[in-house]
């Protein structure tokens, strides 16, 4: 089905009115098409970015809320807090116990002494996964 469509985009291309909205659109599949070919190579990637969109949602919903962030220091921590919550989301973690494993743990980490040692903390870590998945 692919290649039947790549066909079709390569035949129509020089049919249409260049500038148009339907040249536009097929010459950008065309350029696009060595990355979504992507999806065929790793079953793991999505055909849409939606859950990604979704996942942002919230976040531009309360973006009204944050501008009124007295600094860009709050701004940012507000930012990192947020990236982190639906990075643990995505994982399907839990996320009230992802934190306060966190903020228990991490801090006495040397991480400048041990860079290797953040790997216990990413959401998919044996360890967190082991722990704090989601039912």
């Amino acid at each position: 089905m692919m290649d039947a469509f790549l066909a079709w985009l390569k035949e129509v291309k020089p049919l249409l009115v260049p500038k148009s909205y339907a040249f536009e659109a097929v010459n950008y599949a065309l350029n696009q098409w060595p990355y979504f070919e992507n999806v065929l190579l790793d079953g793991r990637l999505e055909l849409t970015n939606n859950r990604v969109e979704r996942s942002l949602r919230p976040f531009t919903i309360g973006r009204n809320n944050w501008v009124m962030m007295k600094t860009d220091r709050g701004a940012h921590d507000s930012a990192m807090i947020y990236s982190i919550v639906q990075t643990a989301l995505a994982n399907n973690l839990k996320v009230y116990e992802y934190l306060v494993y966190l903020l228990k743990e991490m801090p006495n980490t040397d991480f400048n002494k041990h860079p290797e040692r953040i790997e216990k903390f990413v959401p998919w870590s044996k360890r967190i996964t082991g722990k704090l998945l989601q039912n």
